[in-house]
């Protein structure tokens, strides 16, 4: 298999790869073009299962009752943990959309494929992990939000359905300027205060709702009738801000309207990258009456999430499907709830970077729960050992079925150069230890084991264990180069911005193309 490249695009990519017509030929398998959308399904993989993935948008991992939370209501989460896997030390790639989206689809962690930051002005010719299961007999389906490098169209899936989420903007998010730090207007892109979105509105699900009705329609339809494997990746909008609801899931969780236990004047609150944060989103402007509202709204929208999963558990049983499907339940990254003062996501707190991560199915084990070190990188590696095909060696990850329980030596990596903060940030898991390597910055070190809150930094007093991790961090990059490497990259996306005959500016700093004429 080749090495990464920075140039490695999809066409030699594919050819490096051995992923050709005669070298998937050599392995019984059908390389199939384009314009077919249903390649021939190779006869070893008859018997594979379906898998189903749940993709969330910016769900803390702490919220659910597999967590122990105490009033949050989740019980068909609960149910796939009882009767599969739950990965307790799962983290995203990178606790940004566009960043941790994009490692997942093309394989690489975002420093390899320099998915830095939400801004798509550069976009990317990587192969998608739905292009090369496709090509080996597995039918593949992306449905809602993308988020990724480059267009749904071209990203090779055997069906896209984005419904209600929009083809990638160029430029995407402008508000990425790190040095200095930008700030990020309160008013959302129709001008409405962020901190003011939550409540009971009307239609306050219209964007998920067509995408449970379709992967509901079509699991009962095509993919019953499908002779081929098939893979559904089902992205959601919530429990992502904003934060409005549906009066009966409003009611459900009154009284619980709650503030953080932690928050900004808490000691661990006070690190540099923690104020840049707060800093960028003003959330010094958010009135405890909003972090209230906030609160509750986010919980029932969890809960909303949680209803809509145990729809496709009941369409998955009527049309006999459930025992031959896996079902993974996933985030891309989670959210802080005004904890420490800051809210949504950015952080490589837990509440930020660690995502939830059940899979339950042909292959896992049930009523289980693993304290190994993970990321969204295994768990897109996982889908390849399910299928039991081949993925490109260069890629990020091991499939989390060949991994021990309790491997405590194991590491996994998360890592952020997006917006908020002027350095970039990673995060090393090793058994009960995380550390939090900043550039330039005070590191950060925390028994997760002993403190899941991380309420105590135990980096000055723990010099042997942060070195120890620290090493770790090198095994996967220098991450001081990569600082200076993502700088560097990012003056080149503002430096496209500069075309004002092509970009404009809206609230939230985000920019739409305008046409040229």
């Amino acid at each position: 298999m080749p090495k990464y490249s920075p140039e490695l695009n999809r066409r030699s990519f594919l050819k490096k790869a051995g992923l050709t017509a005669a070298g998937l030929a050599a392995c019984g398998l059908s390389l199939t073009s384009s314009a077919n959308p249903t390649p021939v399904l190779p006869s070893r993989n008859k018997k594979a299962p379906n898998v189903l993935v749940i993709k969330t948008d910016e769900h803390n991992p702490f919220l659910s009752s597999i967590e122990g939370h105490p009033f949050i209501q989740t019980p068909n989460l609960q149910e796939l943990a009882n009767t599969g896997t739950y990965y307790k030390s799962h983290y995203t790639a990178s606790p940004l959309c566009v960043p941790t989206r994009s490692s997942w689809i093309s394989g690489l962690r975002p420093h390899k494929g320099q998915f830095y930051n939400n801004s798509v002005v550069f976009q990317k010719d990587y192969p998608s992990h739905g292009h090369v299961l496709r090509e080996q007999g597995i039918y593949t389906v992306h449905v809602g939000k993308l988020d990724a490098y480059r267009e749904a169209s071209k990203l090779g899936f055997s069906e896209m359905h984005r419904l209600w989420s929009p083809e990638v903007q160029d430029p995407g998010d402008m508000n990425v300027a790190r040095n200095p730090v930008s700030e990020r207007p309160l008013e959302s892109r129709d001008g409405t205060p962020r901190n003011a979105m939550y409540g009971v509105k009307a239609n306050a699900f219209s964007k998920d709702e067509p995408i449970f009705n379709f992967a509901k329609g079509w699991i009962s339809s095509t993919g019953l009738s499908l002779d081929q494997p098939w893979l559904m990746e089902l992205n959601t909008s919530k429990p992502h801000f904003p934060c409005f609801t549906s009066q009966e899931l409003w009611d459900l969780y009154e009284g619980h309207d709650d503030l953080p236990e932690l928050d900004k004047n808490h000691p661990v609150a006070q690190h540099p990258v923690s104020d840049d944060l707060r800093k960028h989103f003003k959330t010094d402007q958010f009135t405890e009456e909003q972090v209230r509202g906030l609160r509750r709204g986010y919980y029932a929208n969890v809960t909303y999430i949680d209803n809509k999963v145990g729809e496709l558990i009941n369409i998955l049983k009527e049309t006999g499907q459930l025992d031959n499907t896996v079902i993974i339940y996933t985030s891309d990254h989670g959210t802080m709830m005004g904890k420490y003062g800051m809210h949504w996501k950015s952080s490589m707190h837990e509440d930020s970077a660690r995502v939830p991560c059940i899979i339950s199915g042909p292959g896992f084990n049930r009523d289980t729960v693993s304290h190994t070190a993970c990321d969204s990188m295994d768990l897109q590696a996982t889908l390849f050992g399910i299928f039991g095909v081949q993925r490109p060696e260069h890629w990020d990850g091991e499939p989390l079925q060949g991994l021990a329980l309790n491997d405590h030596e194991r590491t996994a990596l998360s890592e952020y150069h997006g917006h908020g903060q002027s350095v970039s940030s990673y995060a090393i898991r090793q058994g009960n230890w995380k550390y939090i390597y900043h550039y330039g910055q005070p590191a950060q070190l925390f028994n997760i084991d002993k403190d899941p809150q991380e309420t105590l930094d135990l980096a000055s007093t723990q010099s042997e264990k942060r070195k120890q991790l620290h090493n770790a961090l090198l095994n996967y990059l220098d991450p001081d180069k990569e600082h200076h490497r993502a700088e560097d990259y990012i003056q080149k996306q503002l430096a496209a911005f500069q075309d004002t005959s092509k970009y404009q500016t809206l609230p939230g700093g985000h920019g739409l193309k305008k046409e040229v004429v």
